[in-house]
């Protein structure tokens, strides 16, 4: 996934620089509607990683997964809260693809394990 020092993912609105963001590849910093935490979930070592965030507001569960498996999580992060800012103006999708999904559009099956 980094193969740089960069920021990974970054969701930004009119309100908010980190809606929804990921940065620092030797540590994620999880942020989330205004709140973040900070992980030592790693990707910085040169290779290729699959990463994966879930997030939900309820009760501010989050987890982040590193190729299939879990690495880091907790509760508490914007609980209550929600993303703002439009999917029409966002690589953001409202919909929520099954992995099977996923496969059919991607036309091949995704390996990694954990799946």
């Amino acid at each position: 996934m980094c193969r740089w020092q960069g920021t990974p993912l970054s969701y930004a609105t009119d309100q908010r620089d980190n809606e929804l963001a990921m940065t620092d590849c030797n540590g994620f910093v999880l942020y989330v509607a205004g709140q973040d935490k900070v992980t030592d979930v790693s990707v910085a070592d040169g290779t290729w990683h699959h990463v994966a965030v879930t997030w939900q507001s309820q009760d501010g569960v989050w987890n982040i997964y590193k190729d299939g498996q879990p690495q880091d999580g907790g509760r508490g992060l914007a609980t209550g809260r929600f993303l703002q800012g439009s999917t029409t103006h966002s690589s953001l999708t409202s919909t929520i693809f099954l992995y099977a999904q996923f496969t059919k559009i991607m036309g091949e099956p995704v390996s990694g394990r954990g799946f």
